[in-house]
C-alpha cells in the first residue's frame, strides 16, 4: 500500500526539517563530510562519454567475459560462483570509475 499525498508531505516535511537540524549542529568538518557525500551517488544525470571512454568501457567488459569463460571452462562449484559475481562486480566498479 503506496502512502497517500498527505503521508508523503509529512514524511518528506519530517526527514527535511530532521537533515536542517542535523546540518546546523554539526561541526565544519562534518559538513564538508556530508557535502562530500551528497554528490550524487546514483548519477541521476547521463553524462556523453568520449570515444576513448566507450572503448575502455568496451575492453572493460570484453576482459571481464574472457574470464568469466574461463571459469565457466573450469566447471562448477560455489568457488566459481563467488568467482564469477565478484568478476561482475570488478566489470561494474571499472566502468563506473570510467564513466564518472
Amino acid at each position: 500500500m503506496s502512502p497517500t499525498q498527505h503521508e508523503h508531505d509529512l514524511i518528506h516535511g519530517s526527514s527535511k526539517l530532521l537533515v536542517e537540524t542535523m546540518v546546523r549542529i554539526m561541526s565544519p568538518t562534518q559538513k564538508l563530510l556530508v557535502e562530500t557525500m551528497s554528490e550524487d551517488p546514483m548519477r541521476q544525470d547521463y553524462r556523453e562519454l568520449d570515444d576513448d571512454e566507450k572503448l575502455k568501457m568496451r575492453q572493460i567488459k570484453i576482459a571481464g567475459l574472457h574470464f568469466w569463460d574461463l571459469c565457466e571452462e573450469i566447471g562448477s562449484s560455489r568457488e566459481l560462483s563467488l568467482a564469477k559475481t565478484k568478476i561482475e562486480e570488478a566489470v561494474m566498479w571499472a566502468i563506473k570509475h570510467v564513466t564518472k
